[in-house]
């Protein structure tokens, strides 16, 4: 039996059951003061550039067979996460500092927005302290898995053509699987990270079983997008349990003809809300809706060329994101829903101490439940389709008059060259509305950059004058 192989895909699905437990695709703690460039020592060759990230690349997109797979939060931290095994199994400090894992999510998607890691994650599988100012990410649930994968799996990496690794994995089989990644200089990031990913060639996907079922991973994960459950049930009830304890329960819902979502993180009684309104996604701050100094903040993304629409799309694939790929196995069908396992049998996973099970109903493939049992540790995800949605109110703002929040941005690309952008956006009146970028930003209320930003209910309509260039 291929047992380090299931290791591998295994933590993947753990780590994806865990993904995206917030409704939004907010960015993590954002780096203040320090550029991309500056914290670290430049490597003194395309090898020591790259070698880190190929290795990373290869174990994190093992078990898939398109580049896009990447964009997935749960593919990309993994990959940030074998990452950093990489750098500790090689002598450096495995931490990654916020400004680093920016700077590190930019030369894996150099085209892409910032992804911020699964909420459920954050604990775990990963920990994060903060030291001088920054915050700085470790990865202690990866280490047992990268050390007994790399021994297993022996990663030989050769530079090609000058632009080029070839990673090769020797498999269970002792046969090669060979992953060739392209990069490209972008001097505007320098740093550690002075290349960018541009392109992936990967092997097939090895050890797959077929199907057993008259349906398959693509049908799984468009019966479970958002659009196709609203337009079937109405509403979504998800409700997320670690080890018995209800750690969330969020509802999904239209509202003004906007998909919605709002979130209730109940771990540790905390009962914070995050959610999501068409494109933008937000969390409450400063109390329960009506208190004193209570407001919603939203994020923003500034895009140099467009206003995107990758939030929207992800978003739209949120619960589609918890199907791990692969095929259908040890289907059982009872009381018209379907259970069965992804890309491995049940003997294999209990091999492993896992055994993540999906229950989805029989006629429309709706994920019912998400089972997952590892060693001393379990979870449950529950869905339940038509209840009436709860929102506690952080949704009323919608309702009233929309004020505008015009944001005059100074950026520079990935050339130095410097990009004048000027964005007007209709929030609600309790909302703060803060712009983001690849790098750190400041903010004021002036175009000189001498009225330092505070936000305020109060505001009305405002304008806010941002700049990536610090000092």
């Amino acid at each position: 039996m291929k047992t380090k192989r299931a290791l591998s895909l295994i933590l993947c699905a753990v780590l994806i059951l865990g993904a995206l437990s917030a409704c939004g695709n907010k960015p993590a703690e954002k780096p203040e003061e320090t550029s991309l460039s500056d914290s670290v020592e430049r490597p003194e060759s395309f090898e020591d550039a790259v070698f880190g990230i190929s290795t990373a690349l290869a174990l994190g997109m093992r078990f898939f067979d398109d580049p896009s797979y990447l964009d997935s939060a749960s593919v990309l931290w993994n990959t940030i996460g074998w990452f950093s095994c990489w750098r500790e199994a090689n002598g450096e400090d495995g931490g990654l500092t916020t400004t680093q894992v920016y700077a590190l999510q930019h030369a894996l998607r150099a085209s892409g927005e910032y992804v911020p890691i699964p909420d459920n994650w954050v604990g775990s599988s990963v920990t994060t302290e903060d030291k001088g100012g920054e915050i700085v990410w470790s990865f202690p649930g990866f280490t047992q898995n990268y050390k007994e994968m790399t021994e297993a799996l022996k990663p030989s990496l050769t530079a090609l053509d000058g632009d080029k690794v070839k990673v090769v994995l020797t498999n269970e089989d002792g046969e090669n699987e060979e992953y060739v990644f392209t990069f490209e200089k972008d001097e505007a990031v320098g740093g550690e990270f002075p290349y960018v990913l541009k392109e992936m060639s990967l092997p097939e996907v090895q050890g797959a079983t077929e199907s057993e079922a008259n349906f398959d991973y693509e049908m799984l994960r468009e019966a479970n997008t958002l659009e196709n459950l609203l337009n079937i049930y109405g509403s979504v009830k998800e409700e997320y349990y670690f080890n018995g304890e209800k750690n969330y329960e969020k509802y999904f819902f239209r509202k003004n003809g906007e998909i919605a979502c709002v979130a209730k993180f109940t771990q540790g009684g905390t009962g914070s809300l995050d959610g999501v309104y068409g494109s933008r996604d937000f969390t409450l701050m400063g109390g329960m809706p009506g208190e004193p100094g209570a407001y919603l903040c939203s994020y923003e993304y500034l895009d140099l060329e467009s206003d995107s629409e990758s939030f929207s799309y992800f978003f739209n694939y949120t619960i589609s994101e918890m199907i791990v790929y692969g095929a259908v196995t040890d289907l059982e069908e009872k009381d018209g829903t379907y259970s069965f396992y992804m890309g491995r049998s049940e003997e294999e996973y209990y091999e492993e101490n896992l055994v993540p099970v999906y229950t989805v109903d029989k006629g429309t493939l709706a994920i019912k439940e998400i089972v997952a049992d590892m060693d001393d540790d379990s979870s449950r995800t529950v869905f339940t389709y038509g209840e009436e949605p709860v929102d506690y109110g952080v949704l009323d703002g919608w309702d009233r008059p929309l004020r505008k929040v015009t944001v005059v941005a100074e950026l520079h690309d990935d050339n130095f060259n410097t990009v004048n952008l000027t964005r007007t956006y209709e929030v609600p009146d309790n909302m703060e509305l803060l712009p983001y970028y690849y790098k750190p930003l400041n903010m004021y209320f002036n175009p000189g950059y001498t009225e330092t930003y505070e936000y305020s209910n109060d505001l009305g309509d405002y304008t806010i004058y941002v700049t990536d260039a610090m000092g």
